[in-house]
């Protein structure tokens, strides 16, 4: 059984594409996903879950950050994390979102 999933195993957060990328050091299973996304939103002062969808290999959390809708979404088969907005491209409210999350998490020293 892997260790719970905690700050220390976040690896880094980039931004591509307009999309906020979490990397993680370890492997995660679908029961860690929303703990890590509460986590990781916990760094966004003010955010709210406003709906979770959960399917067989993923997890989408809908968030309303400053009155814009994004949308965390975690895919367990790829391993992958990451937060978009949900409809169109802002790049400002994610470029927001990508700075407030860098400047609030601490990542593991390589």
């Amino acid at each position: 059984m892997n260790k719970p999933i905690s700050f220390s195993n976040l690896q880094e957060i980039t931004l591509v594409d307009q999309v906020v990328v979490i990397s993680m050091t370890q492997a995660w299973q679908q029961e860690d996903t929303l703990p890590i996304g509460k986590a990781v939103l916990g760094c966004l002062p003010k955010s709210k879950i406003v709906e979770i969808n959960e399917g067989a290999d993923r997890l989408d959390i809908r968030i309303d950050y400053k009155n814009t809708l994004f949308v965390m979404r975690f895919d367990i088969t790829s391993q992958s994390c990451w937060i978009e907005i949900e409809q169109g491209v802002s790049s400002n409210e994610i470029m927001e979102v990508y700075k407030t999350l860098q400047n609030g998490m601490h990542f593991k020293s390589e």
